[in-house]
């Protein structure tokens, strides 16, 4: 950190004495590597003035040279400071710089039809839908969900690594989180379904306990939309899958994540016989009723919203990337 500040200064003194173009791209980008090692030390407040500093800066240097570079730095500075403006729940903010940094990624597309501008694309439509998802804008984070997953099937299609069919496996899942909080119910199960069959395949190819937690998230969700449409028996398959899916991953990596899992897919069993039996009209026995207040300890109502939802590890995660504990090299 030490050296990071004295090139601050250093390129700060030569900022001032010639301000030209140069100097000052050297000071603003040595800016936001000071900043980003604020925020990796936790150190907030102190991160989030100094990309603000640094925002201003690239707008000032991209209306005196609209380069794609310029772009590019403007828009991974707005992106880091939107995540920011989210840990401080200033989501209206946040949506702002992401809408921003989402408005020169099309335009540096354009430039240079490269994947990887196409696939930065696809992230920052998965992040400005998010925001609307919760700010209870469902409509406008379904169509942000539909271009993210349109640029991400072109994506696959051309280059089809486990990286670019992970994400467009999770974008599927979140439009089938949408498409059951607007009970459509089919079209919740096609999206998982479509989902499950993506993940079906990385699985074959590298079984990872990653991709088998995730897997059983979406039995989960699967499972959950056949219970509120009364389909019990097909919504006990799923449940019961991702049961033995956890007893599995906690026998190799008995990790907290695995073991709430399997709280939880012990919970939606229980919850079911008990919704069967008072459908029926029959009285849950007190086994039952023992049974599931035993095994949901504090999880009643559980609905996990995203793939990553029941890590309790989760955090900010860097520019391009879902989840900061995935690692693409190990796909």
């Amino acid at each position: 950190m030490d050296y990071f500040q004295q090139a601050l200064e250093v390129s700060r003194a030569l900022m001032e004495q010639h301000p030209s173009l140069p100097h000052r791209r050297n000071w603003v980008f040595t800016l936001c590597r000071v900043a980003e090692i604020q925020r990796s030390f936790g150190n907030l407040n102190e991160a989030l003035h100094a990309f603000e500093r640094a925002r201003n800066t690239y707008q000032a240097l991209l209306v005196e040279l609209p380069s794609v570079l310029h772009k590019k730095e403007l828009s991974l500075t707005l992106t880091q400071l939107a995540e920011i403006y989210q840990y401080f729940k200033k989501n209206d903010l946040a949506l702002e710089c992401f809408q921003r940094a989402l408005t020169l990624n099309e335009e540096i597309l354009k430039e240079e039809n490269y994947l990887e501008h196409q696939r930065d694309l696809g992230v920052l439509y998965i992040r400005v839908g998010d925001i609307h998802q919760e700010l209870n804008r469902p409509g406008l984070a379904i169509g942000c969900f539909q271009h993210a997953l349109e640029l991400q099937r072109e994506l696959v299609e051309l280059d089809n690594i486990p990286l670019h069919r992970r994400e467009l496996c999770l974008t599927l899942g979140r439009i089938g989180e949408m498409y059951h909080a607007f009970h459509q119910y089919e079209s919740a199960l096609a999206s998982y379904q479509a989902a499950m069959d993506i993940n079906d395949k990385l699985i074959e190819e590298m079984a990872t306990t990653h991709r088998r937690h995730e897997q059983a998230v979406l039995h989960l969700k699967v499972g959950d939309v056949y219970k509120d449409g009364r389909r019990y028996d097909e919504a006990l398959d799923h449940y019961q899958y991702a049961l033995s899916t956890y007893e599995n991953l906690i026998k190799e990596t008995p990790t907290p994540t695995y073991q709430r899992g399997l709280q939880i897919a012990f919970s939606r069993m229980n919850a079911l016989r008990i919704e069967q039996q008072r459908m029926t009209a029959v009285p849950a026995s007190p086994e039952v009723v023992q049974d599931y207040h035993s095994q949901n300890n504090g999880f009643m109502g559980y609905r996990a919203t995203s793939l990553d939802s029941i890590n309790p590890q989760h955090q900010m995660s860097n520019f391009g990337n879902f989840n900061p504990s995935y690692d693409p090299s190990r796909s």
